[in-house]
């Protein structure tokens, strides 16, 4: 092993100690995975150089018996100045519900043409006598030598902010390194993606362990190109040499960020103006109007009035961004090879991988990096099933459809629904508006948005929790509609609407909770009342259309009533209950018309 490859890789060892990146043989096989109930995450599992697998920030790391625990770490430095990430987490959780899940999330990844892939890249193009770098310098001395001459737009100007030395140094000093600069940093990343997910998970159906997995690639970009991961699950991708330019790579402003103003002449009047500001680019793209005003001035006097900072930026842009564009860059073929295989998900005995983004990285056929971004494994036995098909657990084999419905309640409201949000509740509540209501599964975790039907407007806002359930406080109606048909509230999810419930209601139920195999209801019945109020009634909902009675209760003198009956059973899951009751049309009338609450679930 040469020197330099020990240092890089000393090199590549300490960035891992500094943030806690342990080097691992080979993870787990999956046949030891499937003897016991085993899950783990992992955000990072690299090969950087041909060096030995490192894998940063796993959760559950020993793969044992799947248990809570989360690890997490915000600006994770860069790794051999190739691999960079802003945040990366990873989790693993077994709740109440017999549910085991892994994931794995990065924010920001970026494969990055630095450090020894820079040089390599770049190595061609920099060095020699026909270096770009060159070719570049000596155009652009031609050519600003000529407008510095006698009667030049800038004569006198650019003498003044780029004076020779007594050695004859050209106009140009100092611009090759510049450019050098310029070019790689200009080069597009290998891999670039704003967000990088991967998710696998384990639970009771039926008693039995059911595995599933996903993976989220958002924002990704190959070599610079937006890749659509659904229209493809493997790519190899190469440098397109033909197509490279270095007018495309490196920019104007890439080049004026380079010129450094020289000592002496002018530079010696702006350094008291400019501060901190002494490149090019500074100078000709400042927008503080004192500094904008004394520059102007300065550039004025200097060009007997012809210049200023706008038409000095564009006769210098004209000058220079025609050269870089005839500049053509020919690398060898084959310089920079780079597979990317997103979204694989693979399944041996009974254990479950979820893997986000598999990648390859080579150049001039040696290996730079290589390994997965975003991996959650877990096992069947995860979910602590029995495996008989009866466990009695509240929600495993309560919900009939688990793709769908992440809960027996959410299941109980929508099962006789063709619409994927419904409100379930809405009263006033200490000066506010309670808004209650139910998602499907896909929606879990997404923003349920509230409008008020009295002119349509949004007045605030739920997420959605794992339950599916939703609810917040929202503004009153206006009073002059408040006890009107008017005063109704919807919700949108995931841009369709429910359906519109009435804030003015006549009974309304307040709680509706279960303890040791039993149900309470509270609720009160809306003035005005009968003198003798009549029996609330209080039924569950057995069909989509039917309901059958399970208790009576009268009200008190200011209609409230509480009433406490036998659940049915846990298998249930969740129960869904209303009370009915007659009340006057008004307080003068006689007649009598019959009202209930809106239908409330439960969970059992």
């Amino acid at each position: 092993m040469t020197a330099s490859r020990r240092r890089t890789r000393a090199q590549g060892l300490a960035v891992a100690t500094a943030i806690g990146i342990t080097a691992v043989a080979a993870l787990p096989s999956a046949a030891s995975a499937a003897e016991s109930p085993r899950c783990d995450a992992t955000t990072l599992q690299l090969q950087l150089l041909g060096g030995d697998v490192i894998a940063p920030i796993r959760a559950n790391p020993k793969f044992t018996p799947c248990a809570d625990d989360t690890k997490a770490v915000a600006n994770v430095p860069s790794l051999l100045g190739i691999v960079g990430v802003q945040a990366v987490s990873a989790s693993t959780k077994v709740d109440t519900t017999k549910q085991a899940t892994s994931e794995s999330r990065i924010a920001g990844a970026k494969i990055g043409i630095t450090g020894p892939l820079s040089d390599a890249l770049t190595g061609p193009l920099l060095n020699g006598p026909n270096s770009i770098v060159g070719q570049v310098d000596g155009a652009l001395n031609g050519i600003l030598g000529q407008l510095n001459g006698a009667g030049g737009p800038l004569s006198g100007l650019l003498s003044a902010l780029f004076p020779t030395t007594a050695n004859g140094a050209p106009l140009t000093a100092g611009l090759t390194s510049n450019l050098a600069g310029a070019l790689q940093a200009a080069l597009p990343d290998v891999l670039n993606a704003d967000v990088i997910n991967a998710t696998a998970q384990a639970k009771c159906v039926n008693g039995r362990g059911q595995l599933s997995g996903a993976s989220q690639i958002a924002g990704l970009r190959i070599l610079g190109t937006t890749v659509d991961v659904n229209d493809a699950t493997n790519r190899v991708l190469s440098i397109d040499t033909a197509a490279l330019n270095l007018g495309k790579l490196v920019s104007v402003d890439d080049v004026l960020r380079g010129i450094q103003l020289s000592g002496g002449g002018l530079a010696d009047i702006l350094s008291p103006i400019l501060g901190r500001q002494t490149n090019l680019y500074d100078i000709l793209h400042t927008t503080d109007p004192s500094v904008l005003g004394s520059l102007n001035t300065v550039l004025l006097l200097a060009s007997g009035g012809q210049l200023s900072v706008g038409k000095l930026l564009d006769q210098v842009t004209a000058v220079i961004q025609p050269i870089l564009n005839q500049v053509n860059i020919n690398l060898p073929p084959g310089l920079l090879r780079a597979q990317i295989v997103p979204k694989t998900q693979t399944t041996t005995g009974e254990l479950l991988t979820q893997q986000t983004v598999g990648l390859s990285v080579s150049v001039l056929g040696q290996p730079v990096v290589g390994g997965t971004l975003a991996q959650a494994r877990v096992s069947t036995a995860a979910a602590g099933c029995n495996g008989d098909g009866n466990d009695d657990v509240a929600g495993a084999g309560a919900i009939k459809d688990p793709d769908k419905f992440s809960s027996p309640e959410a299941e109980a409201v929508l099962q006789c629904s063709n619409r994927p949000a419904q409100l379930i509740d809405v009263y006033g509540s200490r000066g506010r508006t309670y808004v209650q209501g139910v998602a499907v599964r896909k929606f879990v975790g997404k923003t349920a948005a509230i409008y008020t039907r009295d002119g349509n407007k949004r007045v605030g806002s739920a997420k959605i929790r794992k339950t599916g359930l939703f609810s917040t406080r929202v503004p009153l109606p206006r009073a002059s509609v408040r006890n009107t048909n008017t005063a109704r509230y919807y919700a949108v999810v995931g841009g369709k609407k429910t359906r519109a419930l009435k804030f003015a209601r006549r009974m309304n139920v307040l709680s509706l909770t279960t303890r040791k195999g039993k149900v309470t209801m509270k609720g009160q019945v809306v003035a005005p009342r009968f003198s003798s109020q009549p029996t609330v009634l209080i039924k569950q909902r057995v069909t989509c259309k039917r309901y059958k009675k399970v208790a009576r209760v009268n009200p008190d003198a200011r209609g409230n009533f509480t009433v406490t009956f036998k659940a049915p059973s846990k298998k249930l899951g969740a129960a869904i209950y209303r009370a009915e009751t007659s009340v006057p049309a008004n307080e003068v009338s006689t007649k009598s018309f019959r009202t209930y609450t809106l239908p409330r679930p439960v969970g059992l």
